[in-house]
């Protein structure tokens, strides 16, 4: 919420805007996620066995916002890369359709995994 109050009334576009507060989500949500699951997974095995009805639901929510704001941040990452990077057009253009291409196979392999949990 702190980063979203502070940069929305900035002049920058939308995009740059979610791009920053996905970073602050992934920044918090990614090392609690290894904290809780792979780091101390008796912990994870215990509490997966009282709420295993409850939470196979919410993990999946979990799981999707993680999926969306990781790929939403590093595409917009690269694309922004790109930009500013590559003076030709064309080349852009080329990179852009080919990063795309490379995130949505990256989608369809996090849902198809999500689905499967």
């Amino acid at each position: 919420y702190a980063v979203g109050a502070r940069i929305w009334n900035t002049r920058h576009s939308i995009f740059w805007k979610l791009q920053r507060m996905s970073g602050a989500f992934l920044l918090v949500m990614i090392p609690a996620y290894i904290l809780f699951t792979h780091i101390h997974p008796a912990v994870n095995a215990g509490a997966n066995i009282m709420t295993n009805g409850i939470q196979s639901l919410s993990l999946k929510g979990v799981y999707l916002l993680l999926l969306f704001a990781t790929l939403f941040h590093g595409g917009y990452g690269v694309w922004a890369v790109v930009i500013d990077y590559v003076s030709s057009q064309t080349l852009q253009k080329i990179l852009i359709v080919a990063v795309t291409f490379l995130f949505l196979v990256f989608l369809w392999i996090g849902l198809k995994m999500i689905i499967r949990i």
